[in-house]
């Protein structure tokens, strides 16, 4: 059900399995929040997390409400896709209102245009104002085992390079980020278990020797992704179990626990609606 062949999983990219979502007919999920303490009972909530899919089995929406010291945030994506199936519009609530990035491909499915936009939103949700902030393109060069990709800020001049490396078998080993007017350097190595599920992503930062985050990945018998730990600068933060129905294999729960937080956060799925 979880789609993580490059570590998206639980990020705000969308992360499900179009073909699982389809197949089975999906259309929402939705679920509630339960909060641990430390010597604490669980503690039920009003917080909320739902997913909404069209009929194609694309997720178009997430609605989340956190609330943290009294304090209740609310978090929103809608997303929009081209015919291939490649996002076009990614629109997210932060900093205070809602930013859009809208995406284009050429003939190969390859990114080439991004435009980051600051959009006013009416009550019913309709775009009323969308003011442009800026702009990259993107231009590709063939490499052995790979390519580069050149991307231009919104003056039209060259900043930064990436690289992408694979092995002869297609997977992803490797991706490289070089600033150009800088000697920062920023990679990404991938590896992977015997089944060839990504295990692990290691960042790195040319100065450094040691990943300055990690993420690691187990997985169930089925494949499913049921473990995300988080290590920056070589120190755990982060445990992310997802846990599935044993009945349907569908999204269960997810529990969550940061390592500088006396907080557990429990998210629910008992919400199932279908097309």
């Amino acid at each position: 059900m979880i789609y993580n062949l490059e570590g998206n999983a639980f990020t705000d990219l969308p992360y499900f399995d179009v073909n699982f979502i389809r197949i089975n007919k999906i259309k929402s999920v939705s679920g509630n929040y339960s909060i641990k303490k430390d010597g604490d009972m669980i503690r039920n909530t009003n917080d909320i997390f739902e997913y909404k899919f069209d009929s194609l089995g694309y997720l178009i929406s997430t609605f989340e409400t956190k609330t943290v010291d009294t304090k209740t945030d609310t978090l929103m994506n809608f997303y929009e896709y081209t015919s291939a199936g490649k996002i076009s519009m990614h629109r997210k609530s932060e900093y205070g209102g809602i930013s859009s990035f809208h995406y284009r491909y050429d003939s190969l499915n390859r990114l080439i245009y991004v435009e980051n936009r600051r959009d006013v939103l009416g009550d019913s949700g309709k775009v009323l104002q969308s003011f442009l902030i800026n702009n990259e393109s993107m231009r590709y060069f063939p490499l052995e085992n790979g390519w580069k990709k050149v991307i231009y800020n919104n003056y039209n001049l060259p900043y930064l390079e990436e690289t992408e490396k694979r092995n002869p078998d297609g997977y992803l080993i490797e991706t490289t980020q070089r600033m150009r007017m800088a000697s920062s350097e920023y990679k990404k190595v991938y590896a992977y278990n015997e089944k060839g599920l990504l295990s692990r992503v290691s960042m790195y930062h040319s100065e450094l020797v040691a990943p300055y985050e990690e993420w690691v990945f187990k997985y169930d018998s089925f494949g499913n992704v049921i473990e995300k730990h988080t290590y920056k600068n070589e120190t755990f933060t982060k445990d992310l179990q997802i846990i599935y129905d044993t009945k349907t294999q569908l999204l269960g729960s997810t529990i969550q626990k940061e390592s500088n937080s006396n907080f557990m956060w429990i998210l629910r799925f008992q919400g199932y609606r279908f097309y």
